[in-house]
């Protein structure tokens, strides 16, 4: 029974991935060919090596884990969470640190974004960055649509 809850709780991951994906993007409409593209499978496929993964884990240390005091837990949810949150600090600072060797222009804006969620049903994962004209959006201006 523990087998069927990990593959159906896999499946549900992936399709709410999906779901979501499909409403924040108004494409609900093509729920059916998102789950048979790439990406659908590589969710469904992380979802079941971490329960894998964490089940290895528990049966390795579920006699030791019945002997650890409550504050030992507390302090190892709260080293977690300082090491997630300097993490999350980090990235955000260096978000553009891939860029290192861009040139800043005066009469251009960098441009960082995440395209993950986007590129999710291939089954990719990445960031655009990129420059466009201050003037960009002004149709009489030389910098337009560029």
């Amino acid at each position: 029974m523990l087998h069927i809850g990990v593959i159906f709780t896999s499946f549900i991951y992936a399709l709410l991935w999906f779901v979501f994906y499909g409403l924040a993007s108004n494409t609900l409409c093509y729920l059916l060919q998102f789950l048979r593209m790439k990406g659908f499978i590589v969710l469904l496929q992380d979802s079941l090596i971490s329960f894998l993964i964490a089940y290895t884990l528990y049966s390795l240390a579920k006699d030791k884990l019945l002997h650890i005091k409550l504050k030992y837990i507390i302090a190892l949810i709260g080293i977690t969470c300082v090491i997630i949150s300097v993490g999350y600090v980090l990235t955000y600072i260096n978000k553009w640190g891939v860029t290192g060797g861009f040139t800043d222009h005066d009469w251009l804006l960098r441009f960082h974004t995440k395209m993950v969620f986007v590129w999710l049903p291939l089954g990719e994962k990445g960031i655009n960055n990129f420059y466009y004209p201050h003037d960009r959006f002004e149709r009489s201006s030389p910098g337009y649509q560029v």
